[in-house]
């Protein structure tokens, strides 16, 4: 009788310990769940300290493209809370502001904001849905190689349906580990609450609102990702007057770059939601022909 005791009295411990932890967990991870812009601009948050971020992929070759999920906090009894994670603006996680791409991109997940102030630069994946590509203004350099990965990946899927379910489930592992998922620069204005891809026409519209900021701080002609972040992070500070333009443009030394990047773990249609499952024309060209980093 003792022993069974002891063995109750273990497990009720551990029990409390684990709730504890969540507990300690929850206090620590200070979190703020905004449901619109204004509110992310106006720090009005709708639930605070009920969502932990995660990061989701990693990656060496473009470590500002991960991709984000939330982890609802212990305990929080809010029901159907995940409908309003999806259906949020963005969400503050330990001083970072992470925005929904949903939003934008009609892909799961969010992403990290690199910069803060007027312009907001995040990294998301291209979306499956045409209209979605054109509202961003997504380069046509961009959408080619965004169609290319799909076209790839369903080649490696057609082929194993030949063999059946075996050869089907086979050909699906093999075109979710050799599939590139295509991101690109995504630039968020919070003053409108536009959203547009980065590219050389984007400095140039730009410039005509911040002229000399964005003229005299503009990077050379090729970009990479900490470029592009750098170059809104002058932008932005210049805005709030607490920058001066250079006397001279900026030299940074050109870096040919992809704009793809391998992330294994984040599948690009199953990853869409079924908004986003559209299917975008064959060519996928919109027109957009402009010069941009290969991102």
């Amino acid at each position: 009788m003792k022993k069974i005791l002891l063995t109750i009295a273990s497990l009720l411990a551990v029990s409390y310990a684990i709730a504890q932890e969540k507990g300690d967990t929850a206090t620590k991870a200070i979190s703020h769940l905004y449901l619109t812009l204004e509110d992310s601009n106006n720090k009005n948050a709708a639930y605070s300290n009920a969502v932990i971020i995660r990061q989701a992929n990693k990656s060496k070759k473009a470590p500002l493209r991960a991709t984000y999920t939330t982890e609802e906090v212990f305990g929080n009894g809010i029901k159907k809370f995940g409908n309003i994670i999806k259906e949020s603006w963005g969400i503050a996680f330990e001083d970072t502001l992470y925005i929904n791409k949903r939003l934008f991109t009609g892909m799961n997940g969010f992403a990290k904001a690199h910069t803060s102030g007027r312009y907001i630069v995040v990294f998301a994946e291209v979306p499956l849905n045409k209209q979605m590509q054109d509202s961003l203004v997504i380069p046509t350099s961009i959408i080619n190689e965004h169609v290319k990965a799909q076209q790839a990946k369903s080649g490696v899927q057609s082929a194993g349906m030949m063999f059946g379910l075996v050869g089907a489930a086979i050909s699906a592992a093999a075109a979710n580990a050799a599939a590139q998922t295509v991101f690109f620069p995504l630039i968020i204005d919070t003053g409108n609450g536009r959203a547009r891809a980065f590219s050389t026409r984007y400095i140039s519209d730009l410039a005509d609102e911040h002229a000399e900021a964005a003229e005299t701080d503009r990077p050379a002609a090729s970009f990479t990702d900490q470029d592009i972040v750098d170059y809104f992070n002058r932008i932005n500070n210049y805005i709030a007057g607490t920058l001066v333009p250079n006397t001279e443009p900026a030299t940074i030394e050109a870096v040919e770059i992809s704009a793809t990047a391998a992330a294994p773990e984040i599948e690009t249609e199953e990853n869409a939601t079924p908004e986003a499952q559209k299917t975008e024309e064959a060519q996928g060209v919109n027109g957009n022909d402009e010069t941009v980093p290969e991102a």
